[in-house]
């Protein structure tokens, strides 16, 4: 971003009422995140409580939870994303249930006590995800050698 002082405004967008603009602002924020993440930690929480907003679209949902790779989170963000991100797998959305299943792993490769949970979800994504689930839970247990 050429002019990081203004990366405060384009995250007040996140708060819009028209669902396409903050799904354009989503993607902004997320594209932004993943060339300068210094610029959204300090947006940690807000962002976190607005990935928890039930009136996100698919899409602005999938790119906040691409964005999410980039933050530094500690273990109560942990602990309170993986519930979230558990739920996100029912999603009508194929995006949105992969880049959870994504984060999980993630979280689980850190965490030997949350990997007891994960690997269960990856299995059940292997065999009967959407494609895009399946492909990437295929990717991800190799992670395990499994």
């Amino acid at each position: 971003m050429r002019e990081p002082e203004l990366f405060e405004l384009l995250f007040k967008g996140l708060t819009l009422e028209e669902p396409l603009a903050r799904m354009r602002v989503a993607y902004a924020v997320s594209k932004v995140a993943l060339e300068r993440p210094d610029l959204l930690q300090p947006y940690k929480e807000r962002f976190l409580d607005r990935l928890l907003d039930p009136d996100n679209s698919h899409l602005a949902r999938a790119c906040m939870l691409q964005a999410m790779r980039t933050l530094t989170l500690d273990k109560e963000d942990i602990e309170l994303l993986v519930d979230t991100l558990k739920d996100f797998l029912f999603s009508e959305s194929s995006i949105v249930k992969t880049l959870s299943l994504q984060l999980l792993a993630d979280f689980a490769a850190k965490d030997e006590g949350l990997r007891k949970d994960v690997l269960p979800l990856l299995w059940a994504a292997r065999e009967s995800g959407t494609p895009a689930m399946r492909a990437r839970a295929r990717k991800l247990l190799k992670r395990y050698h499994l």
